[in-house]
């Protein structure tokens, strides 16, 4: 088995530079042979340490790294899109959950 340090430098050996060389995390994974969830923890940590590793979420699909800043507001704005689309899901079903989580409080009527 890799050990972390060498998972991190064969991932970044296979990320290639510019949205249009994408290369999805599966392909990642196969091409080491790790799981996926390992790929995406190892990727979060190349970003930690410096590295504008993007995911695409439009074609071409995968992992890039930054090739411009245009690459890096597109995917900041789509970072902050799902962000907005979270926070809201947390907001519905907290107000969904309410007689769960707080079963004893009394209505007001």
């Amino acid at each position: 088995m890799n050990t972390n340090g060498e998972l991190k430098q064969e991932v970044r050996q296979l990320l290639r530079i510019g949205k249009e060389k994408a290369r999805t995390g599966e392909d990642i994974a196969k091409l080491l042979g790790v799981n996926y969830r390992l790929i995406r923890l190892t990727i979060r940590e190349l970003i930690a340490d410096g590295l504008p590793v993007i995911s695409s979420v439009h074609p071409p699909y995968g992992y890039y790294i930054a090739d411009n800043p245009e690459e890096v507001t597109e995917h900041l704005g789509d970072l902050r899109h799902r962000a907005l689309e979270v926070l809201g899901r947390y907001k519905d079903l907290k107000l969904a959950s309410r007689k769960i989580l707080q079963p004893h409080q009394m209505a007001l009527i």
